[in-house]
């Protein structure tokens, strides 16, 4: 989860208090194995970063007048909400019957057919020996109260090709097409997604 302000730019690195994942609840640690793990680095310092610099930078006040988030520490609170909004999203069901977009304009359809929201980020890897271009990160945008953003006039920015179908979930990309290119050093074949806070 990132904080965004509406030119685009990711206040970071508020604070540089770092985080013990020892003393986190053991389902939290479970939920950030399965769900958040890093792709290029040990998961604890992987974890203790994203904290450092988009956590410290997160406004908490309104979550903690509800109930289940009341008592957390904020670098708890951080990890729980972020994989709260991550699970409602029932990301998985959105990719259930599909392999493949027909162009951007269909990826914007389907996405605005479960989630009522048309303004989103994408990030696509074009694989050069199979002339195929896969989807690699999607970012959602929600408002302070937490709520998916339906603000058409906010910046959507994507590198994919709009014309060309947009491939999902490939069994494997040629390595030899991304080993100089830091940027998708991860596990093949996976989807990140990831959740812009809007900072008004």
């Amino acid at each position: 989860m990132w904080p965004n302000s509406l030119d685009g730019n990711h206040p970071n690195f508020c604070s540089n208090n770092d985080i013990n994942v020892d003393f986190f609840p053991n389902r939290l640690k479970e939920k950030l194995n399965k769900y958040w793990p890093s792709i290029s680095s040990n998961n604890k310092e992987f974890w203790n970063h994203e904290w450092k610099k988009h956590g410290t930078c997160t406004d908490f006040t309104e979550l903690k007048n509800h109930g289940k988030y009341s008592s957390m520490d904020d670098n708890i609170l951080y990890f729980e909400k972020s994989l709260d909004i991550f699970e409602n999203l029932k990301i998985e069901e959105f990719f259930m019957h599909k392999d493949y977009f027909n162009s951007f304009d269909d990826l914007i359809k389907v996405i605005k057919n479960k989630y009522s929201i048309e303004n989103f980020d994408s990030l696509c890897f074009y694989d050069n020996r199979s002339r195929k271009q896969y989807l690699k990160e999607l970012r959602f945008k929600f408002e302070k109260n937490w709520e998916l953003s339906s603000n058409n006039n906010l910046k959507q920015e994507s590198n994919c090709y709009k014309s060309r179908p947009i491939y999902i979930y490939p069994e494997r990309i040629h390595r030899e097409n991304i080993a100089h290119n830091n940027s998708y050093r991860q596990v093949l074949g996976k989807i990140i997604i990831f959740i812009l806070l809007l900072l008004y």
